[in-house]
C-alpha cells in the first residue's frame, strides 16, 4: 500500500499529538468524571 507524503506526515503528527495528548487525556478524563 502506497502512502503519499502528506498522509504519512499527518500520521506522524498524529502520533506526536497522541504522545503529548496522553497526559491531557488523563486530565480530560478526570474532568469528565467530575461532570
Amino acid at each position: 500500500m502506497l502512502v503519499n507524503p502528506y498522509e504519512r506526515g499527518k500520521s506522524e503528527k498524529a502520533l506526536i499529538l497522541l504522545d503529548m495528548g496522553s497526559e491531557c487525556n488523563l486530565i480530560t478524563k478526570a474532568m469528565a468524571e467530575k461532570l
